[in-house]
C-alpha cells in the first residue's frame, strides 16, 4: 500500500510518497519539494498574501496529481506556523480543498510530536539528554528528551523567513542587522534554555529541517542533495563558523551559484538559519550538532500506518 505525507511549511511545501511494508516498515518511493514562501510577511501582517496562497495551492495540486499517479491510496497534509498564525487561514484551507487537498492545521506541540515520531528510528534509543531543534520558516520547535522520552516541547517564533524579513534587509546583511538579529535570538533561546533547566546536563543536539540539512550538504560538498549522506552528519561549531563567514561574503545569487545543492528560494533565509544554529549551540554549550533528514513527513507516515482512521 502506498501512502503520502505533505508538510505545508512557511517557506517550503514538501511531499513524500512511501510503500508500506508491514514486515519491514516503509520504503520511500519519491520526495518532492517546492519553495512557495507561504509565510511571506506573516510576521508583521498576520495575513497570508493572495500570491503566496496561489503559489502554495498550485504546488499542492501538483503534488496531489503526483501521488495519485504513484498510486498512493491515503494521504495526510498538515500546515504549520504560517497558517496557524494567519487571520485568513480559512481562505487558504478552502482554496486547497477546492483544489482537491484537505489540509489540517496543527499546533506547534503537535508539530514537535510528529517530528519526534519521524526521528524515532534515529534517536529513539539514545540514552541521556537530547535537544532536537526543528528550524522552520515561521517557527522553531525545541524538544527536550531524556532516555528517549519527551520531557518538554517549546515552539518559538524563531523562523528563518520571519526573522529574515524582520532583521536582514541587506544582501548580504550588514553587521548592524546581524547584531539586531542576534539580540532577538539570544533572548528567545535563553528562555528555552532556562525552562529546560539543563545547566548541569550533558546534552546531544540534533537538528532537522531545511536549514540544517542544507548546511550539512554544503559541508559535504554535495552538488545534488542526498538524504542518506546528510543523515547522522556531525556539524561542528568550527565548520559552521567557516561556512557562515563564506555565506556572508556573497549575495543570494552568488550563494546559489557557489552551492548548487541549495534550493532556489533558500539563498536569502539561509543566513538567518545558520546564525540561529550558531546562537543555539553557544547558549547550550555544545560543540556541534547531529543532522537528521528525518522529521515531520516521516512522522505523518508513521501515524497513517498506526492509525488507519486518520
Amino acid at each position: 500500500m502506498r501512502l503520502a505525507s505533505v508538510d505545508v511549511g512557511s517557506n517550503t511545501v514538501r511531499l513524500m510518497v512511501v510503500e508500506d511494508d508491514t514486515e519491514r516498515g516503509f520504503r520511500v518511493v519519491q520526495r518532492r519539494q517546492t519553495i512557495t514562501r507561504l509565510g511571506e510577511g506573516i510576521g508583521t501582517s498576520r495575513t497570508l498574501k493572495p500570491a503566496a496562497i496561489a503559489r502554495t495551492v498550485h504546488a499542492l495540486g501538483g503534488f496531489r496529481r503526483h501521488w495519485e499517479r504513484l498510486g498512493a491510496v491515503r494521504y495526510r497534509a498538515v500546515a504549520t506556523s504560517a497558517v496557524r498564525e494567519a487571520e485568513n487561514a480559512a481562505e487558504f484551507i478552502e482554496a486547497a480543498r477546492k483544489n482537491g487537498v484537505t489540509v489540517e492545521v496543527i499546533s506547534g506541540v503537535d508539530e514537535a510530536h510528529l517530528v519526534m515520531d519521524g526521528m524515532a528510528p534515529a534517536v529513539g534509543g539514545r540514552r541521556g539528554g537530547l535537544v532536537v531543534i526543528d528550524i522552520g520558516g515561521g517557527s522553531t520547535e525545541f524538544i527536550h528528551t531524556r532516555d528517549g522520552k519527551i520531557t518538554d516541547i517549546i515552539s518559538t517564533d524563531i523562523g528563518v523567513v520571519r526573522v529574515t524579513e524582520l532583521f536582514l534587509a541587506g544582501d548580504p546583511p550588514i553587521r548592524e542587522e546581524i547584531d539586531r538579529l542576534l539580540n532577538f535570538l539570544e533572548k528567545r533561546i535563553d528562555q528555552v534554555y532556562n525552562r529546560f533547566n539543563i545547566a548541569a546536563e550533558s546534552l546531544c543536539i540534533v537538528g532537522t529541517a531545511g536549514t540544517v540539512t542544507t548546511l550539512a550538504a554544503i559541508d559535504l560538498g554535495l552538488g545534488v542533495y542526498d538524504p542518506n549522506a546528510v543523515e547522522g552528519r556531525l556539524l561542528t561549531r568550527q565548520r559552521i563558523d567557516i561556512i557562515l563567514k563564506e555565506l556572508l561574503t556573497m549575495t543570494g545569487r552568488q550563494r546559489l551559484a557557489r552551492y548548487p545543492v541549495m534550493t532556489e528560494g533558500r539563498q536569502d533565509v539561509i543566513i538567518a538559519g545558520v546564525i540561529a544554529i550558531h546562537a543555539i549551540l553557544d547558549r547550550f554549550g555544545a560543540e556541534g550538532l547531529i543532522v537528521s533528514d528525518r522529521g515531520i513527513l516521516e512522522g505523518i507516515i508513521e501515524g497513517l500506518i498506526k492509525s488507519p482512521d486518520i
